[in-house]
């Protein structure tokens, strides 16, 4: 399985950005780098509709939990990513997520396996600090995701939804955490054998991120 590990460059930035001339969080002209679900609790359900000739599992249902790497398991919207968000005025923010893997492996007795996955998500949101502290900023937005893992391909439309309190030990810098839901709207799933069928990705859980922030 392909995992994905967010380690000391990303804290770096963080932190780089934490020291920077930091304004309060939610004010106009903040841009927020963070790096998002890196600790998550997640249940999550795929839908497999094919043909009626097509022995597809009517579900399959799993319960996924990691810290700071993930494996991508039914769905790859737990993994752990890269964001940057803006606020255009005070409280609204736009943003969102992009982000590419590829891995090519040359067993000595098989066939070259492949793996390439693209992730685009955009976003809006809205912050309001209850103290310096302390916060709220939910955010909505869609994603799309495609996967090529050894010829089989998959996609996925889906609308996102995060209602994040924030945590701010420090100016600048902030946890993030609160519950999550991910619903495919429509995909597909299209093995090498067994021919195309529609795809309907869903997943509910309690994420945990971070943050650094800075104004200009």
């Amino acid at each position: 399985m392909h995992k994905t590990l967010i380690a000391a460059p990303v804290l770096t930035l963080m932190l780089a950005a934490g020291t920077a001339a930091a304004e309060d969080f939610g004010d106009r002209r903040t841009v927020v780098f963070s790096a998002d679900r890196l600790f998550g609790l997640y249940l999550t359900h795929r839908q497999i509709d094919g043909d009626d000739n097509l022995a597809y599992e009517d579900g399959d249902d799993v319960t996924e939990v990691g810290f700071l790497m993930q494996e991508p398991g039914l769905t790859p919207f737990t993994v752990p990513r890269l964001s940057v968000d803006y606020f255009l005025t005070d409280h609204l923010s736009i943003g969102g997520s992009i982000g590419f893997a590829h891995s090519d492996t040359e067993p000595d007795d098989a066939d070259d396996a492949t793996y390439n996955s693209f992730f685009f998500g955009p976003r809006i949101g809205g912050a309001w600090m209850f103290a310096d502290w302390a916060g709220i900023w939910p955010r909505w937005g869609v994603s799309y995701y495609s996967i090529d893992d050894q010829g089989t391909d998959s996609t996925q439309f889906a609308l996102n939804a995060e209602a994040l309190f924030v945590l701010a030990p420090a100016r600048g810098f902030a946890f993030t955490i609160g519950p999550v839901a991910d619903i495919g709207l429509f995909g597909e799933y299209d093995p090498p054998v067994r021919g195309e069928a529609d795809l309907h990705l869903y997943d509910v859980g309690l994420a945990v991120g971070m943050m650094g922030y800075f104004g200009f």
